[in-house]
């Protein structure tokens, strides 16, 4: 903002109205050598078309005038939503209290007397156009604050329209999985029956017939022959028993019928014998978890273990499950080869997907998984399963 010597602001665009023209010189005489840009009107109706044409930053009005009277300009400047905001200021002769108040009843923002006073009439010029520039500035940022207000309302709204979508398509997906998890394992069970009560039954059949075709009295190299298609069956019955086995263990039906704890001392002790290593099982029986826990954790420790034995090459294997704070914790260790756990999420190798898969099952009953190896230091398996399986059986 530029100024001249007497430190004044030398801005403003100030229309000033009076009917006589000593007084229109002796201000506009006042105010331009203050800086001020200064223009005249002698009657209120070319002082409402100066108005309309450009809004001054200021109005110095005089009230006693022929025709239409200053209020009356006021009143008109004040009706108009474009001007009323305009600072005006009455001029005036008069000095009795009710046209002081009528003045500012009509909405003028000061009162100066005549004869004018350099000094008074400049003061009173720019403390108000300092409080109208003020007002503006004001009135701009309320106006930039709801405009921001506003925005922060649409994009909370779109966000929360994009949160509820996502929360609805994770809501399906998490029923999806339930879904999936409930068909494997029904489809587990459908083909362990198929593979032990059908296939499983016709190459014992076929065992059998090979058993009584060794007493025939048949010739050196057709017994030779009938003992390797012996062998071959014996060898696919025993494969297919495992098969079934690894399908729908035996064990699993004890989670209903005697509980978690049992069903897993009882699987892992075959498993120890079938593998030939030592099992330290340290599970103490308690509170039975809900079904969907409790076959999650079995289907975690029947994964692990079926790793264990196509990878760790082990001699031991420890086994922790406690009880505590509301949380079943899992601890499966063993002291085997080991794998790098950071090449778990490598989808290329079947031992990943296997681990994987553990880790989405026990994300999708609300708990956690967690993987620890190295090569040649043995592995370890820890997973936290919530005692209160969430809604829908998942956690988001």
């Amino acid at each position: 903002m530029n100024t001249v010597n007497n430190g004044l602001p030398q801005s403003g665009d100030i229309l000033v109205v009076d009917d006589t023209p000593v007084n229109v010189e002796l201000l506009a005489g006042m105010l331009g050598a203050a800086g001020y840009h200064v223009r005249s009107a002698t009657n209120g109706a070319s002082a409402l078309r100066s108005v309309q044409a450009r809004q001054p930053a200021l109005i110095l009005l005089d009230i006693m005038m022929p025709g239409m009277d200053g209020f009356e300009v006021c009143r008109h400047l004040k009706e108009d939503a474009l001007t009323r905001d305009i600072p005006l200021i009455f001029l005036s002769a008069l000095t009795d209290t009710a046209n002081k108040l009528k003045g500012f009843e009509l909405g003028a923002v000061d009162y100066i007397t005549k004869p004018f006073h350099v000094k008074e009439v400049l003061a009173r010029v720019r403390v108000h156009l300092a409080l109208s520039a003020a007002q503006e500035q004001l009135t701009h940022q309320i106006r930039e604050l709801q405009q921001t207000d506003e925005q922060l309302a649409r994009d909370i709204a779109e966000h929360k329209g994009i949160q509820e979508n996502l929360e609805a398509a994770l809501k399906r997906l998490q029923t999806l999985n339930v879904q999936i998890t409930t068909g494997q394992e029904e489809e587990r069970h459908k083909i362990a029956y198929e593979l032990h009560e059908q296939l499983g039954q016709e190459i014992a059949s076929l065992k059998m017939y090979l058993d009584l075709l060794k007493g025939q009295g048949l010739g050196q190299e057709a017994q030779a022959r009938l003992l390797v298609a012996h062998g071959i069956a014996k060898a696919m019955l025993q494969r297919i028993r495992n098969m079934s086995r690894n399908l729908r263990p035996p064990e699993l039906d004890a989670l209903d019928s005697f509980g978690l704890f049992e069903a897993l001392q009882r699987y892992c002790e075959q498993q120890a014998g079938a593998g030939g290593w030592v099992l330290h099982f340290d599970a103490p029986p308690s509170k039975r978890p809900p079904r969907d826990v409790a076959l999650a954790c079995f289907r975690v420790v029947q994964d692990a273990l079926a790793h264990i034995a196509q990878h760790a090459d082990v001699t031991e294997v420890w086994l922790v499950l406690r009880d505590c704070a509301g949380e079943l914790q899992l601890s499966l260790r063993d002291n085997g080869a080991g794998f790098d756990a950071a090449g778990v999420h490598d989808r290329a190798r079947a031992q990943s997907l296997l681990l994987i898969g553990m880790q989405e099952r026990v994300r999708q009953v609300g708990g956690s998984l967690e993987i620890k190896a190295s090569p040649g230091s043995g592995g370890e398996i820890l997973a936290v399963f919530p005692r209160a399986v969430p809604k829908d059986g998942l956690q988001e």
